[in-house]
């Protein structure tokens, strides 16, 4: 390790970053003062000395900021786009539009795939002219989407929906669970580190309008390719992260 500066100091950053996704305001505070107090100990042990140590420190504790920046950003952009508060967007009715960016998973009478949403429009009965006219923004968002299947057959039309595809819903946005149990699954949490917020829930395939890219413009659809792609790398890395929680 003492030879192996690049590799220590990639160690010490993911350590860093892993108290901060692990740990949240007091608790992150006292585990980081125990930590900073216990490291130069160990790097002592191993025999690193000198510059060595601050710029192990400084990798430490850069990375904890680095989650800590990041975690402060990663938060729903829809409530102050639609103008209105989130219990109130729990269970709001609307028809959106976006591109699948996921393989769709069946499970019997369900289909769950994620969509990066462009467009969104009210159905609301209560949707007034300003909800309309917010459908003018562009919405970069991702949403999970969950589609109950009625009929058998819907799962042969879920199969035929493919990564890319230009995607039209009707459906309703709902909030995800959260854990019940004390150290249950917290499929809140979980898809926060996905950077998701909200669920979309859709009744029936009929109520699911899914373009092949081909009918697009081709310049259109790899500009949105190259978008999806570094969306990916960033989010992989919090993804990549977050798996320190488990260890």
């Amino acid at each position: 390790m003492k030879g192996r500066p690049l590799l220590s100091f990639t160690i010490c950053w993911l350590c860093g970053s892993g108290i901060a996704c692990a740990l949240t305001g007091w608790t992150l505070i006292l585990g980081l003062i125990g930590a900073l107090a216990c490291l130069p100990l160990l790097l002592r042990f191993i025999d690193v000395r000198g510059w060595s140590v601050l710029f192990l420190l400084a990798a430490f504790i850069g990375g904890a900021v680095h989650w800590e920046w990041n975690d402060a950003r990663n938060h729903s952009s829809l409530p102050e786009t639609m103008h209105i508060a989130t219990h109130e967007l729990d269970g709001w009715s609307a028809e959106i539009q976006g591109e699948l960016v996921s393989d769709v998973r069946i499970d019997g009478d369900r289909a769950d795939f994620k969509i990066q949403m462009s467009s969104i429009l009210p159905i609301s009965d209560s949707a007034d002219t300003d909800l309309v006219a917010s459908s003018a923004f562009n919405i970069d968002e991702q949403l999970m989407v969950q589609v109950r299947l009625l009929e058998e057959e819907e799962q042969q039309v879920a199969a035929g929906w493919k990564r890319g595809d230009v995607i039209t819903l009707n459906g309703s946005f709902a909030l995800p669970g959260e854990a019940r149990n004390f150290g249950g699954f917290d499929y809140r949490s979980y898809l926060r580190t996905l950077h998701i917020h909200w669920l979309f829930k859709v009744k029936g395939a009929s109520s699911v309008t899914a373009t092949p890219p081909g009918g697009l413009d081709n310049s259109t659809y790899y500009v949105g390719r190259i978008g999806q792609g570094i969306r990916w790398v960033q989010r992989s890395s919090s993804y990549f992260l977050s798996l320190m929680q488990d260890i």
